[in-house]
């Protein structure tokens, strides 16, 4: 499972790696992109689907509703990426064609992130610096410093809580994101005709 977490690493490393090295040799492709977003909706989820199986039966939780849980964790990462995506291609799909039949707020409220580089101190310091990271990464940490501690403090199951935590938490994330951005789509869509006014 350790070998499995560097090799995800690596995905998630060439992943950040590869527009920097395209930037730097100005060679741009559209199917590179298309193939990077594909990456992003399959891998998360096969990695919890994968860990879900072969963890299966050392739970304390029945196996159904074991693989229940992990299969609820590996739809939610695709559902989750897919939601932070919707702003752009409806922008894109639907108002660029028939922007008069949407009203959008006149003036728009500073996003969190906004507000938050206007304050100074450690903790916002640590939220930015959080924020620079891909929540795939996040979990790839967690899961593995639980494989540590299981492994060398003994500790029994510590793998099986973990996703057993992540398939409660990611639905939860999914429904979050989903309430919020039913709230947030026309600020989002004003904030997106405002920087790229056509």
């Amino acid at each position: 499972m350790i070998v499995g977490i560097a090799f995800l690493y690596g995905n998630i490393l060439f992943d950040k790696v590869d527009g920097e090295i395209a930037r730097f040799k100005k060679i741009f492709s559209l199917r590179g992109i298309y193939l990077d977003e594909i990456n992003h909706l399959v891998i998360p989820g096969l990695f919890f689907a994968s860990l879900t199986f072969a963890l299966r039966g050392q739970s304390v939780l029945s196996d159904d509703v074991f693989l229940t849980i992990g299969m609820l964790a590996a739809l939610s990462m695709p559902f989750i990426r897919i939601g932070h995506s919707l702003a752009p291609q409806i922008f894109a799909k639907k108002f660029l064609k028939k922007r008069y039949l949407f009203t959008l707020p006149i003036a728009t409220e500073k996003t969190i992130v906004e507000g938050l580089k206007e304050r100074k101190g450690i903790l916002v310091w640590f939220l930015q610096t959080l924020h620079q990271f891909q929540e795939f990464f996040m979990i790839l940490l967690v899961v593995f410093f639980a494989l540590i501690l299981q492994k060398y403090a003994e500790v029994s199951n510590l793998v099986v809580y973990a996703l057993m935590g992540l398939g409660i938490l990611l639905p939860l994330i999914f429904i979050e994101n989903t309430v919020k951005g039913f709230f947030q789509i026309e600020k989002r869509i004003a904030d997106l005709d405002k920087r790229f006014k056509i």
